[in-house]
Protein backbone atom coordinates (compact mmCIF):
# COMPACT_ATOMS: atom_id res chain seq x y z
CA UNK A 1 0.00 0.00 0.00
CA UNK A 2 1.45 3.30 -1.08
CA UNK A 3 2.20 5.70 1.74
CA UNK A 4 -0.12 8.05 2.59
CA UNK A 5 1.27 11.78 3.83
CA UNK A 6 -0.58 14.56 5.50
CA UNK A 7 -0.17 18.17 6.47
CA UNK A 8 -1.55 18.83 9.89
CA UNK A 9 -2.90 22.52 10.25
CA UNK A 10 -5.80 21.28 12.68
CA UNK A 11 -3.37 19.63 14.86
CA UNK A 12 -0.90 22.57 15.02
CA UNK A 13 -3.43 25.23 15.40
CA UNK A 14 -5.03 23.39 18.52
CA UNK A 15 -1.48 23.23 20.37
CA UNK A 16 -1.20 26.76 19.62
CA UNK A 17 -4.63 27.57 20.93
CA UNK A 18 -4.08 24.97 23.81
CA UNK A 19 -1.24 27.27 25.13
CA UNK A 20 -3.49 30.31 24.65
CA UNK A 21 -6.49 28.82 26.94
CA UNK A 22 -4.47 27.92 29.79
CA UNK A 23 -3.57 31.35 30.93
CA UNK A 24 -7.11 32.40 29.75
CA UNK A 25 -8.33 30.08 32.10
CA UNK A 26 -5.94 31.33 35.04
CA UNK A 27 -6.94 34.87 33.93
CA UNK A 28 -10.54 34.15 34.43
CA UNK A 29 -10.20 32.66 38.11
CA UNK A 30 -7.59 35.33 39.08
CA UNK A 31 -9.42 38.34 38.10
CA UNK A 32 -12.76 37.53 38.85
CA UNK A 33 -12.63 34.71 41.57
CA UNK A 34 -10.70 34.60 44.76
CA UNK A 35 -7.74 32.80 42.82
CA UNK A 36 -5.13 35.93 43.75
CA UNK A 37 -6.09 36.38 47.29
CA UNK A 38 -5.92 32.67 47.99
CA UNK A 39 -2.22 32.20 46.30
CA UNK A 40 -0.96 35.30 48.54
CA UNK A 41 -2.47 33.93 52.05
CA UNK A 42 -0.73 30.46 50.96
CA UNK A 43 2.26 32.76 50.29
CA UNK A 44 1.89 34.63 53.49
CA UNK A 45 1.03 31.15 55.62
CA UNK A 46 4.73 30.15 54.65
CA UNK A 47 6.58 33.23 54.83
CA UNK A 48 4.70 33.38 58.79
CA UNK A 49 5.40 29.97 59.36
CA UNK A 50 9.44 30.89 58.63
CA UNK A 51 9.27 34.02 60.50
CA UNK A 52 8.01 32.38 63.68
CA UNK A 53 10.94 29.23 63.27
CA UNK A 54 13.49 31.72 63.40
CA UNK A 55 12.08 34.80 65.38
CA UNK A 56 12.97 33.64 68.76
CA UNK A 57 17.20 34.06 67.48
CA UNK A 58 16.23 37.25 65.57
CA UNK A 59 14.66 38.74 68.55
CA UNK A 60 16.79 37.58 71.27
CA UNK A 61 18.01 41.36 72.63
CA UNK A 62 14.83 43.08 72.19
CA UNK A 63 12.02 43.57 74.76
CA UNK A 64 9.06 42.20 73.97
CA UNK A 65 7.01 44.88 72.77
CA UNK A 66 10.40 45.79 70.67
CA UNK A 67 10.03 42.46 69.70
CA UNK A 68 6.41 42.94 68.61
CA UNK A 69 6.69 45.94 66.74
CA UNK A 70 9.68 44.39 64.52
CA UNK A 71 7.21 41.15 63.92
CA UNK A 72 4.29 43.97 62.59
CA UNK A 73 7.01 45.49 60.44
CA UNK A 74 8.53 42.45 59.04
CA UNK A 75 4.39 41.29 58.17
CA UNK A 76 4.03 44.14 56.60
CA UNK A 77 6.96 44.03 54.26
CA UNK A 78 6.18 40.18 53.59
CA UNK A 79 2.45 41.40 52.89
CA UNK A 80 3.78 43.88 49.99
CA UNK A 81 6.26 41.73 48.60
CA UNK A 82 4.03 39.53 48.06
CA UNK A 83 1.38 41.01 46.58
CA UNK A 84 3.96 42.26 44.41
CA UNK A 85 5.35 38.86 43.47
CA UNK A 86 1.55 37.55 42.88
CA UNK A 87 0.69 40.13 40.65
CA UNK A 88 3.43 39.05 38.31
CA UNK A 89 1.92 35.58 37.82
CA UNK A 90 -0.37 36.43 34.91
CA UNK A 91 2.14 38.30 32.92
CA UNK A 92 4.56 35.43 33.66
CA UNK A 93 1.96 32.89 32.03
CA UNK A 94 1.16 35.12 28.96
CA UNK A 95 4.82 35.50 28.47
CA UNK A 96 5.99 31.68 28.53
CA UNK A 97 2.52 30.94 26.28
CA UNK A 98 4.03 33.49 23.75
CA UNK A 99 7.05 31.03 23.82
CA UNK A 100 5.78 27.80 23.38
CA UNK A 101 3.13 29.04 20.93
CA UNK A 102 6.01 30.36 18.43
CA UNK A 103 7.72 26.80 19.45
CA UNK A 104 4.87 24.87 18.22
CA UNK A 105 5.31 27.01 14.70
CA UNK A 106 8.21 26.58 14.55
CA UNK A 107 7.43 22.14 14.75
CA UNK A 108 5.01 22.90 12.48
CA UNK A 109 7.18 24.47 9.90
CA UNK A 110 9.98 21.72 10.69
CA UNK A 111 7.04 18.29 10.68
CA UNK A 112 5.74 20.19 7.54
CA UNK A 113 9.07 19.66 5.09
CA UNK A 114 9.30 16.43 7.18
CA UNK A 115 6.58 14.84 5.29
CA UNK A 116 7.08 17.37 1.77
CA UNK A 117 10.57 15.97 1.66
CA UNK A 118 9.65 12.15 2.33
CA UNK A 119 6.61 12.33 -0.69
CA UNK A 120 9.57 14.32 -2.87
CA UNK A 121 12.88 13.03 -1.25
CA UNK A 122 14.89 14.71 -4.38
CA UNK A 123 13.67 17.96 -2.89
CA UNK A 124 16.69 17.56 -0.14
CA UNK A 125 19.13 18.87 -3.37
CA UNK A 126 17.61 22.27 -3.71
CA UNK A 127 17.83 22.57 0.42
CA UNK A 128 21.20 21.02 1.24
CA UNK A 129 24.53 23.32 1.01
CA UNK A 130 27.41 22.54 -1.01
CA UNK A 131 28.86 20.97 1.94
CA UNK A 132 26.33 17.69 1.19
CA UNK A 133 26.38 17.77 -2.62
CA UNK A 134 28.50 14.38 -1.96
CA UNK A 135 25.61 13.28 0.18
CA UNK A 136 22.91 14.17 -1.95
CA UNK A 137 24.85 11.83 -4.68
CA UNK A 138 24.29 9.08 -2.49
CA UNK A 139 20.31 9.78 -2.50
CA UNK A 140 20.44 9.09 -6.41
CA UNK A 141 21.40 5.37 -5.96
CA UNK A 142 18.33 2.86 -5.49
CA UNK A 143 18.55 1.39 -2.25
CA UNK A 144 19.07 4.21 0.05
CA UNK A 145 16.82 4.62 2.58
CA UNK A 146 18.40 4.35 5.79
CA UNK A 147 20.94 7.22 4.49
CA UNK A 148 18.07 9.18 2.96
CA UNK A 149 16.46 9.69 6.29
CA UNK A 150 20.06 10.40 7.77
CA UNK A 151 20.52 13.16 5.18
CA UNK A 152 16.51 14.45 5.70
CA UNK A 153 17.73 14.67 9.50
CA UNK A 154 21.08 16.95 8.82
CA UNK A 155 18.96 19.14 6.06
CA UNK A 156 15.70 19.62 8.43
CA UNK A 157 18.05 19.78 11.74
CA UNK A 158 20.09 23.06 9.83
CA UNK A 159 16.62 24.34 8.94
CA UNK A 160 15.43 24.28 12.46
CA UNK A 161 18.43 26.53 13.24
CA UNK A 162 17.93 28.92 10.99
CA UNK A 163 15.69 32.46 12.24
CA UNK A 164 12.46 32.40 11.21
CA UNK A 165 13.37 34.85 8.01
CA UNK A 166 15.61 32.40 6.98
CA UNK A 167 13.05 29.63 6.84
CA UNK A 168 10.24 31.43 4.60
CA UNK A 169 13.18 32.34 2.73
CA UNK A 170 13.63 28.38 2.41
CA UNK A 171 10.41 27.49 2.03
CA UNK A 172 10.38 30.54 -0.86
CA UNK A 173 13.47 28.89 -2.55
CA UNK A 174 10.93 25.77 -2.71
CA UNK A 175 8.75 27.25 -5.10
CA UNK A 176 5.95 27.85 -2.51
CA UNK A 177 3.67 30.91 -2.62
CA UNK A 178 4.62 32.55 0.14
CA UNK A 179 3.46 35.81 -0.09
CA UNK A 180 -0.14 34.27 -0.68
CA UNK A 181 0.48 32.04 2.49
CA UNK A 182 1.68 35.23 4.46
CA UNK A 183 -1.58 37.34 2.90
CA UNK A 184 -4.19 34.52 4.04
CA UNK A 185 -5.24 34.29 0.59
CA UNK A 186 -6.11 31.01 0.94
CA UNK A 187 -8.05 31.71 3.79
CA UNK A 188 -11.26 33.98 4.04
CA UNK A 189 -11.60 37.71 2.97
CA UNK A 190 -12.81 38.25 6.58
CA UNK A 191 -9.41 36.87 7.78
CA UNK A 192 -7.41 38.65 4.89
CA UNK A 193 -9.17 41.89 6.02
CA UNK A 194 -7.99 41.78 9.38
CA UNK A 195 -4.13 41.27 8.19
CA UNK A 196 -3.80 43.94 5.83
CA UNK A 197 -0.27 45.07 7.03
CA UNK A 198 3.00 43.17 6.31
CA UNK A 199 2.38 39.92 8.24
CA UNK A 200 6.16 38.66 7.88
CA UNK A 201 6.81 42.11 10.19
CA UNK A 202 4.68 41.39 12.50
CA UNK A 203 5.64 37.30 12.64
CA UNK A 204 9.77 38.51 13.48
CA UNK A 205 8.45 41.33 15.54
CA UNK A 206 6.95 38.08 17.55
CA UNK A 207 9.94 35.85 17.66
CA UNK A 208 11.91 38.94 18.64
CA UNK A 209 10.00 39.15 21.80
CA UNK A 210 10.67 35.16 22.34
CA UNK A 211 14.01 36.12 22.21
CA UNK A 212 13.92 38.71 24.50
CA UNK A 213 11.82 36.55 27.04
CA UNK A 214 14.35 33.44 26.84
CA UNK A 215 17.31 35.86 26.86
CA UNK A 216 16.99 38.32 28.84
CA UNK A 217 14.21 37.69 31.31
CA UNK A 218 11.89 40.24 29.73
CA UNK A 219 8.50 40.27 30.15
CA UNK A 220 7.03 41.61 26.75
CA UNK A 221 3.61 40.88 27.16
CA UNK A 222 1.20 42.28 30.32
CA UNK A 223 -2.09 41.47 29.17
CA UNK A 224 -4.23 38.13 27.87
CA UNK A 225 -5.23 40.61 24.61
CA UNK A 226 -2.07 40.76 23.48
CA UNK A 227 -1.36 36.87 23.63
CA UNK A 228 -5.18 35.86 21.94
CA UNK A 229 -3.69 37.86 19.34
CA UNK A 230 -0.84 35.88 18.45
CA UNK A 231 -2.81 32.61 19.06
CA UNK A 232 -5.20 33.92 16.42
CA UNK A 233 -2.54 35.18 13.94
CA UNK A 234 -0.59 31.77 14.37
CA UNK A 235 -3.34 29.45 14.07
CA UNK A 236 -4.39 31.16 10.85
CA UNK A 237 -0.89 31.22 9.75
CA UNK A 238 -0.25 27.46 10.22
CA UNK A 239 -3.88 26.82 8.07
CA UNK A 240 -2.62 29.29 5.29
CA UNK A 241 1.34 27.58 4.84
CA UNK A 242 -0.45 24.57 5.32
CA UNK A 243 -2.73 25.15 2.19
CA UNK A 244 -0.08 26.60 0.28
CA UNK A 245 2.46 23.58 0.55
CA UNK A 246 0.05 21.14 0.21
CA UNK A 247 -1.19 23.39 -3.21
CA UNK A 248 2.55 23.07 -4.21
CA UNK A 249 3.39 19.57 -3.79
CA UNK A 250 0.03 17.75 -4.03
CA UNK A 251 -0.27 16.62 -0.37
CA UNK A 252 -3.98 17.35 1.52
CA UNK A 253 -4.15 18.73 4.91
CA UNK A 254 -6.26 17.09 7.51
CA UNK A 255 -8.70 20.56 7.26
CA UNK A 256 -9.91 19.15 4.15
CA UNK A 257 -9.97 15.66 5.70
CA UNK A 258 -12.03 16.91 8.51
CA UNK A 259 -14.44 18.94 6.40
CA UNK A 260 -14.33 15.88 3.38
CA UNK A 261 -13.94 18.64 1.16
CA UNK A 262 -10.96 19.70 -1.03
CA UNK A 263 -9.86 23.55 -0.48
CA UNK A 264 -11.68 25.59 -3.36
CA UNK A 265 -8.45 26.81 -4.52
CA UNK A 266 -6.49 23.42 -4.28
CA UNK A 267 -5.50 22.46 -8.25
CA UNK A 268 -7.47 20.20 -9.87
CA UNK A 269 -4.49 18.18 -11.37
CA UNK A 270 -0.89 18.23 -9.56
CA UNK A 271 1.15 20.52 -11.43
CA UNK A 272 4.17 19.97 -9.11
CA UNK A 273 7.58 20.31 -10.21
CA UNK A 274 10.02 18.23 -7.91
CA UNK A 275 13.25 17.78 -10.01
Amino acid sequence: MEEEFLLTPIKFSDRINKYAIVPFHFMIFFEHGDLRERIENHRIRGLDELHEQYAPGMYSDKTSAEAESLKLQLRAKFDEKTRLEVAEYLPILYNQALVMMMTVFDVFLYESLKTITSKHPNLLKSMADEKDMTIVRILELADYQAIFEAIQSRVLRKFDYKSITEKIDAIRKLRVDVDAALGFKFLTAKVQSQYAADNLTLLRDWYNKRHAIVHREQHVFDSYEQLEEVGLFLGYLVRSFSFALGFRFGITTDWERFTQTPHPQRPKLSTTETE
